[in-house]
């Protein structure tokens, strides 16, 4: 069974060992691309004008494992195996890609079709529901882990950051030319980077571009299926946070409250 934010359970399940190619290649490709990575065949690059883009990242988690020298390797592993479980049944609930996984980092986008589910006109709102789920999910897997039972101060990290805009991914054979390796470009990839960096706890930290998105699909809510978001929210005014990001400047983002899923004024916050 898989980890359920509502009720606080956790667990995990891993995929069959017995699945085909193609449906191994459907799962970590989309199905846009399977017949042709199970074919041998290299897909062609993908041009997608919008697009949105997710950082995922828990900071100094990686580093925790490696200074835990008194923790078994088996109970390390099963901790990576069910934040990795939990992420990757996130992904595959909301229709959204993976492009890469780096330890405790994880790149996703939305609005590439690499499946049916995955429409243009729900890829923020399906993005960023799935970012602060994943988000609330993840600090109660590491509380209840033995890191939470190690110290009862220990307080998990999650950071978001999302940007939307156009992107460009690619295909690349590896050695072996049995599985490509996928790399995507655009300044929009280095935007969203830059917003998970300046992210803050139980926050998902978006660019204008990303929360002026999110707005306009969740005017569109009651028409959008499978999720229902807020829905009249057309008329919501942003509070957009004025900060300086690394070789862009000031630029203006936007936060949302990982609890509510709603607009959070940082300048409000402050005063509190």
């Amino acid at each position: 069974e898989s980890y359920s934010p509502q009720s606080g359970k956790q667990g995990y399940t891993y995929a069959s060992s017995s699945r085909s190619l193609n449906s191994f290649s459907e799962a970590v490709y989309g199905s846009h691309v399977a017949e042709t990575v199970a074919g041998g065949n290299l897909p062609e690059p993908e041009n997608h004008n919008e697009a949105t883009v997710l950082f995922l990242d828990i900071p100094g988690f990686s580093q925790q494992l490696g200074e835990d020298d008194d923790v078994g390797s088996g109970v390390k592993s099963d901790l990576c195996d069910q934040i990795h479980a939990f992420v990757e049944n996130q992904i595959a609930t909301y229709s959204l890609r993976k492009i890469q996984c780096w330890g405790d980092c994880y790149l996703i986008v939305s609005g590439t079709g690499h499946v049916e589910e995955d429409d243009q006109e729900s890829q923020t709102c399906r993005l960023c529901d799935m970012a602060c789920e994943t988000s609330v999910g993840l600090q109660v897997i590491l509380n209840n882990s033995y890191l939470g039972d190690q110290d009862p101060t220990y307080e998990p990290v999650v950071r978001m950051g999302v940007d939307h805009g156009k992107i460009n991914i690619s295909y690349m054979h590896t050695t072996n030319k049995l599985v490509p390796t996928i790399s995507i470009f655009g300044d929009c990839v280095n935007t969203a980077a830059r917003m998970e960096q300046t992210c803050l706890p139980s926050l998902v930290h978006l660019t204008k571009a990303a929360a002026e998105r999110l707005v306009h699909e969740r005017a569109k809510a009651p028409t959008i299926p499978p999720h229902q978001y807020f829905g009249e929210d057309a008329d919501v005014e942003v509070p957009y946070d004025i900060i300086v990001v690394k070789s862009k400047g000031e630029v203006a983002t936007a936060w949302l409250d990982t609890s509510t899923r709603e607009f959070a004024d940082m300048k409000e916050r402050q005063k509190e």
